[in-house]
């Protein structure tokens, strides 16, 4: 069995950011010594660490690349991500602030960042135009699950009776500069790949793209209020949730908050479920928590996504 240490969620507020940003490595070290420092410049992963409340929330990340990520999620289901090129089966070396990265000895590294909501972004540094331009997960799905890439290029993870389980972020990709690089995902079978085309003369290196995983949609349980016009359901989303949020999506979304709304899922009526697709997908109106009003007049989401109504029609 593979031996694994947790490393518990990242705490980057003002002061941990600026100490991540400065962290540097040795002279002559391996390709990755700058990996902190190329991520923060780049990623919306890193920049989103501690804007959400610090609880007690751990990913498994292995000893060396081997091993696999561990997600477990608010409900005890657990996601299992394999890394890339495992068979060279580098060690996890400490690059700072509590993050590791593995040493692919091709001209890449992988650096997961574990998140404060159960995800993790699975980093992958490209130091030159030598390095691959695929980069292939190995995702232990539950018996008769599958994956499916959706319409936006996230994808999902689909217990057999087709409720939502997990799933990856739209893929992203962007050089030094800042510029954004094609990339896309290809599903085989458990198998998850990136591809990076990183093939242009004018890419600015390194390279930094992720797959960012999770479970969690919603960040704990919805909770209901009351106003002198009616009841409103209240929720947190996740990080990792608001970045989940293309059209194929939705499914997932309006399940989770059925399921964890438990026996009041009946204030989950029509106005409240487009009020939250609204939020899903135009969350900028919203950056905080999710205020779902049950006297609001039914409208499309679509509809009401927009700066007069502001998902609240």
């Amino acid at each position: 069995m593979t031996l694994r240490r947790k490393i518990t969620s990242l705490t980057v507020g003002a002061i941990g950011f600026a100490l991540l940003l400065g962290q540097a490595g040795p002279a002559g070290a391996a390709p990755d010594d700058n990996a902190l420092r190329a991520i923060a410049a780049v990623s919306p992963n890193v920049q989103s660490l501690g804007k959400q409340g610090i609880r007690d929330k751990k990913v498994e990340v292995p000893t060396d690349s081997s091993g696999v990520v561990k997600i477990t999620g608010q409900k005890g289901q657990s996601l299992s991500i394999g890394l890339p090129f495992a068979e060279k089966s580098a060690t996890a070396r400490p690059i700072g602030n509590g993050v590791v990265s593995y040493d692919n000895g091709n001209g890449s590294a992988t650096v997961p960042i574990p998140q404060d909501d159960n995800s993790v972004a699975i980093h992958t540094i490209i130091e030159s135009s030598a390095a691959p331009s695929r980069y292939q997960y190995r995702v232990d799905i539950p018996a008769g699950a599958a994956m499916k890439p959706n319409e936006d290029g996230s994808v999902a993870i689909s217990r057999a009776d087709g409720t939502f389980f997990g799933g990856f972020a739209k893929p992203w990709a962007k050089d030094a500069a800042g510029v954004a690089l094609p990339t896309h995902y290809e599903v085989q079978g458990r198998q998850l790949v990136q591809v990076v085309d990183h093939s242009s003369p004018t890419v600015k290196y390194p390279v930094v793209a992720d797959p960012w995983a999770g479970v969690d949609l919603i960040d704990g349980l919805p909770w209901i209020t009351y106003a002198s016009q009616g009841g409103v359901v209240n929720l947190n989303p996740t990080g990792w949730g608001r970045f989940y949020n293309g059209f194929a999506t939705h499914n997932a979304h309006v399940d989770e908050l059925r399921t964890k709304l438990g026996r009041i899922g009946w204030n989950l009526t029509g106005t409240i479920q487009e009020q939250y697709l609204c939020h899903v997908v135009g969350n900028v109106f919203e950056p905080g928590t999710y205020n779902l009003e049950s006297w609001r007049p039914w409208m499309y989401w679509g509809d009401q996504l927009n700066l007069t109504y502001r998902c609240n029609p």
